[in-house]
C-alpha cells in the first residue's frame, strides 16, 4: 500500500491544474557545428509572444523568471506591529499576468486576471499572508523587496493564493508581476520584453484542445529562422520543443530546471517491486493455506457432520477475516509512514484488500469432505509434491529479484552523483563563490563550504 501511494503521488504531478493536458513548456536545444551544446528548460523572453502571434493553435502564453536560484530576497512588512516582520525567500518567481489564469490557481483574495498586470505587484501564499499580516487583510498592503543585486523596491500585495500542494514542480511562496523586472536596470524592458538574446525564461503555452504537439513542433524551425536569422552564419541551430506539463516531473532532466525532478525509472522500479511483493505474498499465502488446509478441512468436516449449517460456517470465517483485516488496518495506519506523499486513495487499497480477504473467506465454506478425501489421497503421491516445491522456488526467486531491483534503484539514484555521460555538471549558487580556489576544490573533491557544495548538481 505504501509503494502504491508513493507511485500514485509521483504520477500525480500537476493533475490538480484544470486543462493541464493542453499546457506545454517550451524547451530549447542549442547546437554548434551539429553538436548539441545544451538542452535547457529555459528559453528566450520573446518565444512566447512569437508563438502566440505566429501560430493559431496557441491560445496563450505565460513566462516565469526564476531569480530565486541565484539570489536571496528579503521581504519585509515594515508596518507590522510591534516590530517589522522579515523573511528570506528563495521560493519566488516573476510571472506574466496570464500565468494565474492559465494554471487555474485559486485565489482566496484578489482577481487572478489583474493581480499581476502592473509593475510592483505581488501575490503571496496563505501561509505567508498569515506570517506577514496575521489576521489583517493583506490586499493593498506593502512589502519591501530587497535582493543580493542591491535592488530595493516597495511592492503591493494584490492577491493571496491557496498553499500549493506538494505534487507540483513549480513550488513558490511569492509571485511578483513580470513587469516588475522592467525597473531593475535601464535595458531591462528590452531584455525581458520580446528579446531573443538571452535564455533565462520558462515559457508555458496553452494550445487548442486536440492539437497534435508533434505537428506544432514542426512549425517551430521556421519561426526560429524568422526571429534569429543570424544563426546559420554562425553554424548554430536552435530547436524549440514541447514538454507536456504533467510529464515534466518524471521525464524531464534538462539544464536550468526549476527544481530537481523525479525519475520515471525509479517509479517504474518501485511499481515492479510492489507487484513482486504482492506476488510473493500471494504465493506465501498459498503455501500457508495449503499447510493449514488439512487442519481446517478436518474442522469444517467435523462441524458439517455435527450438523453445522453453511451460514454458520460463513459467519465463522467472516469473523476471522474481519479480525485479521482490523489488525492489519491498525498496523498500517501510521501517519509517519504516509508523510510527504499521503493520498486520498489509500482507503481504496485497504478496501480492496479487505474485499479479497472476505471473498477468500467463503472458499472454506464450500468444503465437501468426500471430494477432499479423494484429493488428499492424490496429494500423498510423491509426484504431486512438485507443485508446492514449484511455489516455494518461485517465491524464493521473486524475493531475490525484488532485492536485486532494490539494488538497481540504489545504483540508479547514486550514480547520478558520481558520473555524467557528457562530462559536464551544473553549478548553482552565488556567482561570487565560483573563484579559482573553489573550482580547484571541486575538482579535487575537497569543497569546504558544505552549504555551497550541497548546491552542486550533477545531471544524470
Amino acid at each position: 500500500m505504501l509503494i502504491a501511494q508513493y507511485v500514485r503521488f509521483e504520477r500525480s504531478y500537476e493533475h490538480f491544474i484544470p486543462g493541464a493536458e493542453n499546457i506545454y513548456r517550451v524547451t530549447l536545444e542549442q547546437y554548434l557545428n551539429g553538436e548539441l551544446q545544451i538542452a535547457s528548460a529555459e528559453n528566450y523572453p520573446g518565444v512566447g509572444p512569437a508563438l502566440l502571434q505566429e501560430l493559431p493553435e496557441v491560445t496563450g502564453f505565460a513566462r516565469l523568471y526564476n531569480l530565486g536560484y541565484k539570489n536571496n530576497v528579503i521581504i519585509t512588512n515594515e508596518n507590522a506591529q510591534p516590530e517589522p516582520v522579515a523573511f528570506k525567500h528563495r521560493k519566488f518567481l516573476y510571472a506574466d499576468s496570464s500565468f494565474l489564469p492559465m494554471m487555474g490557481y485559486a485565489l482566496v483574495a484578489g482577481d487572478p486576471v489583474t493581480a499581476l498586470a502592473e509593475p510592483l505587484k505581488a501575490v503571496i501564499s496563505e501561509k505567508y499572508a498569515k506570517l506577514y499580516f496575521g489576521a489583517e487583510n493583506p490586499i493593498g498592503q506593502s512589502l519591501r523587496l530587497q535582493d543580493d543585486d542591491y535592488n530595493d523596491e516597495l511592492v503591493t500585495v494584490t492577491g493571496v493564493f491557496k498553499d500549493l500542494p506538494l505534487n507540483t514542480h513549480l513550488k513558490f511562496e511569492v509571485l511578483f508581476s513580470y513587469k516588475t523586472l522592467y525597473g531593475r536596470f535601464e535595458q531591462a524592458p528590452e531584455r525581458y520584453g520580446q528579446s531573443w538574446r538571452r535564455k533565462d525564461m520558462y515559457t508555458f503555452i496553452r494550445v487548442e484542445p486536440g492539437t497534435d504537439p508533434e505537428m506544432l513542433e514542426a512549425k517551430f524551425p521556421a519561426i526560429v529562422d524568422q526571429y534569429k536569422p543570424d544563426l546559420k552564419e554562425q553554424n548554430r541551430k536552435n530547436l524549440l520543443g514541447l514538454q507536456p506539463l504533467r510529464a515534466i516531473h518524471l521525464t524531464s532532466d534538462l539544464a536550468e530546471e526549476v527544481e530537481p525532478n523525479g525519475d520515471g525509472r525509479i517509479v517504474l522500479f518501485m511499481s515492479l517491486i510492489g507487484l513482486f511483493v504482492i506476488l510473493i505474498a500471494w504465493i506465501n499465502y498459498i503455501n500457508l493455506s495449503t499447510a493449514r488446509a488439512i487442519e481446517r478441512a478436518k474442522e469444517v468436516g467435523i462441524r458439517k457432520v455435527s450438523g453445522a449449517l453453511k451460514g454458520q460456517l460463513v459467519r465463522q470465517f467472516l469473523v476471522e477475516a474481519t479480525l485479521v483485516n482490523l489488525i492489519a488496518l491498525v498496523l498500517t495506519s501510521g501517519h509517519e509512514y504516509r508523510s510527504g506523499f499521503s493520498s486520498g486513495t489509500a482507503w481504496y487499497f485497504g478496501a480492496g484488500q479487505a474485499s479479497l480477504h472476505t471473498t477468500a473467506s467463503f472458499i472454506p465454506c464450500e468444503y465437501k469432505p468426500n471430494a477432499f478425501l479423494k484429493r488428499w489421497r492424490m496429494l500423498k503421491n510423491p509426484g504431486t509434491q512438485l507443485f508446492p516445491a514449484t511455489l516455494s522456488s518461485t517465491s524464493s526467486s521473486m524475493t531475490f529479484s525484488t532485492d536485486n531491483m532494490r539494488t538497481n534503484v540504489n545504483s540508479a539514484t547514486s550514480s547520478g552523483c558520481l558520473h555524467n555521460r557528457d562530462h559536464r555538471f551544473a553549478l548553482t549558487g552565488y556567482s561570487e563563490t565560483c573563484t579559482a580556489g573553489y573550482w580547484n576544490g571541486i575538482s579535487s573533491g575537497m569543497v569546504g563550504d558544505e552549504p555551497v557544495a550541497a548546491r552542486v548538481r550533477l545531471p544524470y
